[in-house]
């Protein structure tokens, strides 16, 4: 009769131990002095974009890190989930000649996924000792001879403005990956070749979206990738909410890129942008000629 009481209290403690997993289907190992997640989301897989990308030699492993978007997908939950905190071997990858296959691993809850991109290296973008004159105007007005200071700018004028500013002006003919992206426009090869480097993302239905304005947060990821592109720090992205207005790229863009010019006795040629006009010579050494490094 005593040993009935005793199964009756092992069976108890026997069904308090399989209750949670009845009901949320799976268990939980759970090391001493740690406490147990309840039906925690299942890792599926992650995805990175771009596939592919060019690095300048010298990058650190932030700043590649940093060209890169990474996203979890889970069991039975629709939206992906954007993730900093994956690993990468790219610091053990010798900057030789050819492409490069670097391996992206993410880890939650025990499980780690991992997915492989390829790496080109090139030259950086701007070298000090070499450099030559920006000498061009890298975003220009409207037919109607405005500028329109404080109209969002679109992701496809930004592009392209990066792309010119990169590439002194001579943006390479560019294969067009985008479905929404037309053809032989003044911004396919500006598109494909930013995107190609990792400073711009597409989205995750493989669209650009190139008449879509680019928001302050987007431009709060795009400038610091551009800054480490370009080994340099003078990044400041206004804070808040909203769009990025066509006046704040170029004043951003002059301050990466480190670009003056004399604006005496010039006139812009915009008929709403006028020597009283906010940042207006910033606007000038953005649409016009002779526009020239601070280091000259």
């Amino acid at each position: 009769m005593e040993q009935k009481p005793k199964n009756l209290i092992a069976l108890f403690v026997i069904c308090l131990i399989l209750i949670p997993t009845l009901i949320y289907g799976g268990t939980t190992k759970v090391s001493k002095g740690q406490v147990a997640t309840v039906n925690a989301p299942i890792l599926k897989r992650i995805v990175v974009s771009p596939k592919a990308i060019q690095v300048p030699v010298g990058t650190s492993e932030k700043g590649f890190k940093d060209m890169l978007e990474v996203k979890a997908y889970y069991k039975d939950i629709a939206e992906p989930k954007l993730i900093k905190d994956f690993m990468t071997n790219f610091a053990t990858i010798k900057p030789q000649k050819g492409s490069k296959t670097v391996v992206i691993k993410y880890t939650e809850n025990g499980c780690t996924k991992s997915s492989k991109i390829c790496v080109t290296f090139c030259k950086p973008p701007i070298d000090e000792s070499t450099q030559t004159a920006i000498n061009f105007p890298y975003i220009s007005g409207y037919p109607d001879e405005t500028f329109r200071p404080d109209q969002a700018v679109t992701r496809a004028e930004l592009a392209t403005m990066i792309a010119r500013l990169l590439t002194k002006n001579d943006i390479p003919v560019q294969q067009n990956q985008f479905k929404d992206v037309p053809e032989l426009k003044f911004s396919t090869d500006g598109i494909n070749y930013v995107t190609k480097l990792g400073l711009m993302k597409p989205y995750a239905d493989g669209t650009f979206r190139p008449t879509e304005p680019v928001t302050l947060t987007e431009a709060r990821e795009i400038m610091p990738r551009l800054a480490s592109y370009l080994k340099t720090t003078n990044v400041d992205v206004p804070a808040g909410t909203g769009d990025l207005t066509r006046t704040q790229a170029v004043v951003l863009l002059n301050k990466l890129f480190d670009i003056e010019c004399d604006t005496k006795n010039k006139t812009s040629g915009f008929s709403d942008v006028t020597p009283s006009t906010p940042y207006y010579k910033d606007i000038i050494c953005a649409t016009q000629q002779r526009a020239i490094p601070r280091s000259h």
